[in-house]
């Protein structure tokens, strides 16, 4: 199975500051967005999920902003 969905998200105990970028799959190149507030984390892998244009895994990362 291929990579549809790359998400590198920046965390932060304080919700205001998690921020991520996301990288779409499309076609036999990919689209990458603009840094976008991850909003609420209950539904976040769904949402992500929705994004992908193919049948693919999501792969994402994480950065503590403590630990810059």
């Amino acid at each position: 199975m291929s990579v549809a969905v790359v998400a590198h998200c920046y965390w932060s105990v304080d919700r205001k500051k998690r921020w991520m970028c996301v990288a779409e799959r499309r076609g036999t190149g990919w689209i990458i967005s603009a840094p976008e507030p991850v909003r609420d984390t209950a539904d976040l892998i769904p949402r992500l999920r929705r994004r992908c244009e193919t049948d693919g895994a999501l792969l994402m990362g994480f950065v503590d902003a403590k630990r810059r």
